[in-house]
Formats: C-alpha cells, structure tokens, sequence
C-alpha cells in the first residue's frame, strides 16, 4: 500500500488521514493537493451525518499518497460492512459511504481509479475466484458512483488485484483485507496509467529479422 505510516488526527477517529512523507513527496501541484485535502476534510463532515458512519467509522481511511487522494473501504473480520460474503452485491445500507464520497469526488477535475482486493481465502464456487470478485466489487462501487456524483468519464481504470496486495501483510487470510480503493490521482501520475504506446510491434519486429527458410 502507498503512502506513509504517519497519521494526522482528525474529527472522526479511528480514521486516518495520512500524509506522504519527506522522501516519498506527493506529485501534485500545490493547488490540487489543497483542492484534495479540502475534498478529504468534506468527505469527513459529510460522513459524520450519516447514522450509518458511526458503524463503518473503522472501515474507512483516507490517505495522501505518492499519486494522489486514496480512500479505503475495507471489509470488517466478523461482519460484512459494504459487501455481501462472497459476492459484489453492495449492502443497501452502506451505500450512502460511496455516494457521499462520490459527490465530492465530482467536484475534482482529477482522473479515478477504482481497486478491488481480497483476503487468501478460497471462495469455494466454482470458476469464480478471487481475481473475478475483487475486479467485480471495484466495478459495482464505480457504477454506483458515477450514478451518484462522479462526472462521465472521471473513472479511468477498474482494477482487481484479488489477494496479491494484503494490506494487513502479516495475515493475508484476514478478512479486512478484502476492500475497494478509490485513488483520486495527481494528474502528473495519470501518465503511467495510459496503455497506448506509440512504436514498433515486436513480434513483428522479431519475425520480419528472423532467418527465412
């Protein structure tokens, strides 16, 4: 996970709102770094509203990181917080998390990627894995927050990582590590997510200087 261990206090604790360290400074412009932290700050006050909020407060973290804004909505160890057990069907009740959060999001001019993770357990069903369910639940938090306040095309990619990136490390099997993330990006870190290259094909290349005959 990127960003940095240190935490600032907020109104609403448990969470965390982290701040890039010294030697891992944030890319963003001075501007879109203020426009993220009042953004962040505005999550906050808007979640504090919610009834819902006071049950979810330990699932949800809010972090500066190397590319940006990234808010995290984990699963918690003995009860389901945002997602139906096994299934990308958001729970009808935590909805309001992402709809809040997707209404201030679409005030940014900044680009979205969704994440999707999950712990290392087996899901027990058939041709259905783990990649299948964490690419799913970042897809169904996009759909409902493009419906709910983010811009058309704001959302730049939807990506599963399944259990290859356990944010509690020690414990991949832990159940909180099945979360989506929502990484608000600096627009000088949108580059390395663009998938056109301009050159030559390679194996075409390779063909074409391949000995004949």
């Amino acid at each position: 996970l990127k960003g940095s261990d240190a935490s600032v206090k907020s109104d609403a604790p448990p969470m965390a709102v982290v701040s890039p360290a010294a030697k891992e400074e944030a890319h963003g412009t001075g501007a879109e770094r203020q426009a993220m932290s009042l953004a962040a700050r505005n999550i906050l006050d808007a979640l504090e509203k919610e009834e819902e909020f006071q049950r979810l407060k330990k699932n949800i973290k809010i972090q500066f990181t190397s590319e940006g804004l990234r808010i995290i909505l984990n699963e918690s160890e003995n009860s389901p917080a945002f997602f139906e057990p096994g299934s990308a069907k958001l729970l009808q009740k935590s909805a309001i998390i992402l709809i809040t959060i997707a209404r201030e999001l679409g005030k940014l001019e900044n680009h979205i990627v969704l994440e999707g993770h999950t712990d290392a357990g087996a899901l027990g069903l058939d041709g259905y894995t783990n990649w299948e369910l964490s690419a799913d639940r970042a897809n169904s938090a996009r759909a409902l927050m493009e419906v709910e306040g983010l811009y058309s095309a704001q959302v730049r990619q939807v990506r599963g990582f399944a259990d290859s990136e356990p944010m509690i490390t020690d414990n991949p099997s832990d159940q909180r590590n099945r979360r989506v993330s929502i990484l608000v990006l600096y627009k000088s870190a949108e580059n390395r997510y663009d998938q056109i290259e301009l050159g030559g094909d390679l194996l075409q290349d390779t063909l074409i200087s391949a000995p004949q005959g």
